[in-house]
Protein backbone atom coordinates (compact mmCIF):
# COMPACT_ATOMS: atom_id res chain seq x y z
CA UNK A 1 0.00 0.00 0.00
CA UNK A 2 1.02 3.19 -1.35
CA UNK A 3 0.09 6.78 1.31
CA UNK A 4 0.35 10.27 1.25
CA UNK A 5 2.55 11.80 3.36
CA UNK A 6 0.79 14.95 3.94
CA UNK A 7 -2.82 13.45 4.64
CA UNK A 8 -1.24 9.98 5.30
CA UNK A 9 -4.13 8.47 3.04
CA UNK A 10 -3.66 5.64 1.17
CA UNK A 11 -3.59 6.15 -3.06
CA UNK A 12 -2.31 2.63 -4.26
CA UNK A 13 -2.26 -0.86 -3.50
CA UNK A 14 -0.98 -3.75 -4.68
CA UNK A 15 -2.33 -7.81 -4.77
CA UNK A 16 0.56 -9.65 -2.89
CA UNK A 17 -1.02 -13.28 -0.66
CA UNK A 18 1.69 -15.39 -1.56
CA UNK A 19 3.54 -15.15 1.67
CA UNK A 20 5.09 -12.91 3.76
CA UNK A 21 6.70 -9.52 2.45
CA UNK A 22 10.69 -9.57 3.20
CA UNK A 23 11.89 -6.91 0.92
CA UNK A 24 10.61 -3.82 -0.80
CA UNK A 25 12.42 -1.40 -2.83
CA UNK A 26 12.05 0.69 -5.78
CA UNK A 27 13.67 0.57 -8.82
CA UNK A 28 16.33 3.92 -9.54
CA UNK A 29 13.35 5.44 -12.08
CA UNK A 30 10.78 4.77 -9.54
CA UNK A 31 8.82 3.07 -11.59
CA UNK A 32 8.85 -0.45 -10.20
CA UNK A 33 8.43 -2.11 -7.09
CA UNK A 34 10.37 -5.17 -6.34
CA UNK A 35 8.81 -7.71 -3.83
CA UNK A 36 10.94 -10.06 -1.95
CA UNK A 37 9.20 -13.14 -0.65
CA UNK A 38 9.55 -16.60 -0.07
CA UNK A 39 11.29 -18.12 -2.37
CA UNK A 40 10.47 -15.95 -5.43
CA UNK A 41 10.53 -11.90 -6.46
CA UNK A 42 7.70 -9.98 -7.97
CA UNK A 43 8.01 -6.99 -9.91
CA UNK A 44 4.81 -4.53 -9.99
CA UNK A 45 4.37 -1.42 -11.84
CA UNK A 46 3.77 1.57 -9.31
CA UNK A 47 2.57 4.12 -11.74
CA UNK A 48 0.50 1.63 -13.18
CA UNK A 49 -3.42 0.41 -12.21
CA UNK A 50 -2.83 -2.43 -12.49
CA UNK A 51 -2.36 -4.55 -9.59
CA UNK A 52 -0.92 -7.74 -10.27
CA UNK A 53 3.05 -8.31 -10.58
CA UNK A 54 4.19 -7.55 -14.18
CA UNK A 55 7.47 -9.91 -13.72
CA UNK A 56 8.13 -12.73 -12.04
CA UNK A 57 12.07 -13.93 -10.62
CA UNK A 58 12.09 -17.34 -9.64
CA UNK A 59 15.76 -19.62 -8.87
CA UNK A 60 15.61 -19.72 -5.02
CA UNK A 61 14.37 -22.26 -3.07
CA UNK A 62 14.20 -20.28 0.31
CA UNK A 63 13.48 -17.09 1.34
CA UNK A 64 14.80 -14.44 -0.54
CA UNK A 65 16.52 -11.74 2.41
CA UNK A 66 17.99 -8.66 -0.23
CA UNK A 67 16.89 -7.52 -3.34
CA UNK A 68 18.21 -4.32 -5.35
CA UNK A 69 19.13 -2.87 -8.35
CA UNK A 70 21.62 -1.34 -10.48
CA UNK A 71 22.40 1.95 -9.60
CA UNK A 72 22.56 3.81 -12.66
CA UNK A 73 19.75 2.55 -15.00
CA UNK A 74 18.37 -0.85 -12.92
CA UNK A 75 19.43 -2.81 -15.81
CA UNK A 76 20.08 -5.58 -13.62
CA UNK A 77 18.91 -6.79 -9.78
CA UNK A 78 20.71 -8.56 -7.45
CA UNK A 79 18.93 -10.64 -4.64
CA UNK A 80 20.28 -13.14 -1.59
CA UNK A 81 18.32 -15.67 -0.06
CA UNK A 82 18.08 -18.47 3.02
CA UNK A 83 19.24 -21.08 0.76
CA UNK A 84 22.99 -20.14 0.62
CA UNK A 85 22.91 -17.94 -2.65
CA UNK A 86 23.49 -14.81 -4.02
CA UNK A 87 21.68 -14.29 -7.97
CA UNK A 88 22.30 -11.62 -9.80
CA UNK A 89 19.33 -11.26 -12.48
CA UNK A 90 18.55 -9.03 -15.80
CA UNK A 91 15.71 -7.46 -15.22
CA UNK A 92 14.40 -8.05 -18.96
CA UNK A 93 15.47 -11.10 -19.54
CA UNK A 94 14.37 -15.13 -17.97
CA UNK A 95 16.55 -16.59 -15.14
CA UNK A 96 19.47 -15.37 -13.81
CA UNK A 97 22.78 -14.48 -15.01
CA UNK A 98 25.68 -15.46 -11.88
CA UNK A 99 25.08 -17.63 -9.25
CA UNK A 100 26.91 -17.42 -6.02
CA UNK A 101 27.13 -20.10 -3.63
CA UNK A 102 28.16 -19.33 0.08
CA UNK A 103 27.46 -22.75 1.37
CA UNK A 104 25.62 -20.97 4.34
CA UNK A 105 22.11 -18.75 4.73
CA UNK A 106 22.62 -15.47 3.49
CA UNK A 107 20.90 -12.83 5.72
CA UNK A 108 21.10 -9.41 3.86
CA UNK A 109 23.45 -8.27 0.88
CA UNK A 110 24.67 -4.88 -0.57
CA UNK A 111 25.84 -3.18 -3.46
CA UNK A 112 29.44 -1.91 -3.85
CA UNK A 113 29.82 1.67 -4.90
CA UNK A 114 31.82 0.36 -7.75
CA UNK A 115 28.78 -1.31 -8.89
CA UNK A 116 30.94 -4.49 -9.71
CA UNK A 117 30.73 -6.69 -6.37
CA UNK A 118 28.17 -7.59 -3.96
CA UNK A 119 28.61 -7.88 -0.40
CA UNK A 120 26.77 -10.47 1.62
CA UNK A 121 26.23 -11.32 5.26
CA UNK A 122 25.45 -14.75 6.49
CA UNK A 123 24.50 -17.56 9.40
CA UNK A 124 28.44 -18.60 9.75
CA UNK A 125 29.03 -14.89 10.49
CA UNK A 126 31.28 -14.31 7.43
CA UNK A 127 30.76 -10.93 5.17
CA UNK A 128 31.77 -12.00 1.79
CA UNK A 129 32.44 -9.65 -1.31
CA UNK A 130 31.92 -11.00 -4.69
CA UNK A 131 33.56 -10.04 -7.97
CA UNK A 132 31.26 -10.15 -10.69
CA UNK A 133 33.99 -9.29 -13.26
CA UNK A 134 36.25 -12.69 -11.78
CA UNK A 135 32.62 -14.39 -10.57
CA UNK A 136 34.23 -15.21 -7.46
CA UNK A 137 34.52 -14.17 -3.93
CA UNK A 138 37.65 -12.26 -3.15
CA UNK A 139 37.66 -11.08 0.34
CA UNK A 140 36.12 -13.10 3.94
CA UNK A 141 36.17 -11.13 7.15
CA UNK A 142 34.81 -12.84 10.25
CA UNK A 143 34.29 -9.76 12.51
CA UNK A 144 32.90 -11.64 15.28
CA UNK A 145 33.39 -15.26 15.39
CA UNK A 146 30.90 -17.32 14.15
CA UNK A 147 27.74 -15.00 15.24
CA UNK A 148 25.42 -14.67 12.22
CA UNK A 149 25.13 -11.75 10.11
CA UNK A 150 22.02 -10.03 9.79
CA UNK A 151 22.34 -6.86 8.01
CA UNK A 152 24.92 -4.98 6.08
CA UNK A 153 26.07 -1.75 4.63
CA UNK A 154 28.90 -0.29 2.59
CA UNK A 155 29.80 3.54 2.88
CA UNK A 156 29.24 5.56 -0.10
CA UNK A 157 33.16 6.23 -0.43
CA UNK A 158 33.79 2.05 0.29
CA UNK A 159 35.78 2.95 3.30
CA UNK A 160 33.93 0.59 5.96
CA UNK A 161 31.25 -1.74 6.17
CA UNK A 162 28.81 -1.34 8.64
CA UNK A 163 26.94 -4.74 9.90
CA UNK A 164 24.68 -5.57 12.77
CA UNK A 165 24.55 -9.51 14.03
CA UNK A 166 22.66 -11.85 16.14
CA UNK A 167 23.67 -10.31 19.59
CA UNK A 168 22.07 -7.11 18.89
CA UNK A 169 26.27 -5.60 18.31
CA UNK A 170 26.69 -3.35 15.46
CA UNK A 171 30.21 -2.45 14.38
CA UNK A 172 32.23 -1.13 11.39
CA UNK A 173 35.76 -2.52 9.57
CA UNK A 174 38.04 -1.62 6.84
CA UNK A 175 37.36 -2.98 3.41
CA UNK A 176 39.56 -5.58 3.02
CA UNK A 177 42.29 -6.18 0.29
CA UNK A 178 40.53 -8.23 -2.16
CA UNK A 179 42.77 -11.49 -3.02
CA UNK A 180 41.97 -14.86 -4.90
CA UNK A 181 41.28 -17.59 -3.57
CA UNK A 182 40.29 -15.55 -0.31
CA UNK A 183 41.99 -15.86 2.72
CA UNK A 184 39.18 -15.34 5.77
CA UNK A 185 40.62 -12.27 8.02
CA UNK A 186 39.44 -12.04 11.62
CA UNK A 187 39.88 -8.20 11.53
CA UNK A 188 39.45 -5.76 15.00
CA UNK A 189 36.22 -3.94 13.84
CA UNK A 190 37.17 -0.20 13.68
CA UNK A 191 34.05 0.50 16.32
CA UNK A 192 31.32 -1.61 17.94
CA UNK A 193 28.08 -0.61 19.94
CA UNK A 194 26.09 -2.87 21.69
CA UNK A 195 23.09 -1.41 20.21
CA UNK A 196 20.40 -3.97 20.81
CA UNK A 197 19.09 -6.56 23.53
CA UNK A 198 18.51 -8.88 20.42
CA UNK A 199 19.49 -9.25 17.61
CA UNK A 200 19.62 -6.34 14.78
CA UNK A 201 16.79 -6.10 11.66
CA UNK A 202 18.87 -3.68 10.28
CA UNK A 203 21.70 -1.08 10.30
CA UNK A 204 22.72 1.63 7.55
CA UNK A 205 24.97 4.22 6.82
CA UNK A 206 23.89 7.58 6.91
CA UNK A 207 24.99 9.33 3.19
CA UNK A 208 27.74 11.57 4.60
CA UNK A 209 29.12 8.05 6.18
CA UNK A 210 29.30 9.82 9.20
Amino acid sequence: RFWEAPTALPYHSLQYTECQVNRLVMTPDSQMLAVAGNPHVRMYEITGAASQPVRSFEGHSNNVTAVGFQQTEGQWMYTSSEDGTAKIWDVRAAGCQRDYDCKSPINDAALHPNQGEILTGDQDGFIRVWDMAKNACVSEILPEGKVPIQSISMASDASIVVAGNNKGTVFATKAQIRVHPPKPSNSRPLSKIEAHNAYCLKCLLSPDNK
